[in-house]
């Protein structure tokens, strides 16, 4: 099965399983994050504070460069970038680190190659990350929850106040639309 799947993805075309903004500027502390999942080549996935410490991709090809910005648009030339050239995780996905901050609003997208004008490329499609990561400490369990586009903010404030009870009435995380 997996070989018919590989033998796919140039046709269907390639998404990141996750693009990750973390609170913190540590790639690896991913107790609390917000990520756009299964997010497309080019697609500007923007966030706003407290979110703007770090964006990476996990499950970005091989090849792949992420570019990381200091405002809520992709429209500028990249703040800074990297080439997925390593293993990154324990599961051996691939991925790199940009840092963001700390600013208000950042935003973060991957290209398929290094060889993609970062600098000149037009904005395309926008969201909001729809997945938020979190420890629900009422209950000593990880979270994966879906958040519909223009839920961010309340999400967020949720869980700064600990409201774990509010972000229960959040959807878990079941590869739900980005536009849900």
């Amino acid at each position: 099965m997996l070989f018919t799947i590989l033998l796919l993805l140039p046709i269907l075309g390639c998404a990141a399983e996750r693009l990750f903004f973390h609170r913190s500027g540590d790639c690896w502390d991913g107790a609390e994050t917000i990520s756009c999942r299964d997010i497309p080549a080019s697609v500007c996935c923007q966030a706003s504070d407290p979110w703007c410490g770090v964006v990476h991709c996990e499950g970005c090809p091989n090849g792949s460069t992420v570019a990381g910005y200091f405002q809520n648009s992709c429209q500028t030339k990249a703040n800074g970038r990297c080439e997925i050239t390593h293993p990154f995780s324990q599961e051996g996905l691939l991925g790199c680190c940009v840092d963001l901050g700390p600013y208000d609003t950042c935003a973060g997208q991957w290209y398929p190659s290094s060889s993609m004008d970062v600098a000149t490329t037009s904005e395309r499609k926008c969201v909001q990350p729809n997945v938020m990561t979190y420890v629900d400490h009422d209950h000593g369990v990880k979270r994966e929850i879906h958040i519909p586009q223009g839920e961010l903010k309340r999400a967020t404030q949720l869980l700064l106040a600990r409201d774990f009870g509010g972000l229960r009435a959040f959807e878990n995380w079941a590869h739900q639309s980005s536009d849900e």
